[in-house]
């Protein structure tokens, strides 16, 4: 049906130490590599890269930082803790904006098949998804405007709200 398997960053059976560093960690992330040079683009993946890393502040982290029992509840929705999985897949305010994105991603990988930390991993990290180089710089791109748009509308609703 034309759907990728799973497969692996990098294989480390019988690998030495100097072949993980030089193909595994010296490589940098096909989020930055598939991005180009635009500014556009580029401010599209620091935000996909805050959230592939951790870094991107959602209120469930804020809340387990501070080890607040009451914060963290998703501010568009306040139905559950706001997590990246939340904020990518299940929030509800966000849905208009992440359905067209999901519509397009489906075109290449059976989402519907796929368990909801493995949906993260395909817009997070494309490339465990696909081998064909074409369409890894579809869905890269694809899923980098997806992870823009929601932060960008986050943003604006969060902005309204204050």
């Amino acid at each position: 049906s034309g759907h990728a398997a799973i497969r692996p960053i990098c294989k480390l059976e019988k690998e030495t130490t100097e072949h993980f560093i030089l193909h595994c960690i010296a490589k940098p992330h096909p989020g930055w590599v598939l991005a180009g040079s635009s500014r556009r683009e580029l401010s599209r993946a620091i935000v996909k890269i805050r959230l592939l890393t951790g870094t991107y502040l959602l209120e469930g982290r804020k809340s387990h930082m501070r080890k607040s029992v009451k914060a963290g509840r998703c501010p568009l929705c306040d139905l559950e803790t706001e997590t990246r999985e939340h904020f990518l897949l299940k929030c509800a305010v966000l849905e208009m904006v992440r359905e067209p994105y999901m519509f397009h991603i489906g075109r290449y990988v059976n989402t519907r098949s796929l368990s909801e930390d493995d949906r993260v991993r395909l817009i997070l990290d494309p490339s465990h998804f696909t081998q064909n180089q074409e369409q890894l710089q579809t869905l890269e791109e694809t899923t980098r405007r997806l992870c823009y748009a929601l932060h960008h509308h986050r943003l604006q609703l969060l902005q309204r709200n204050v």
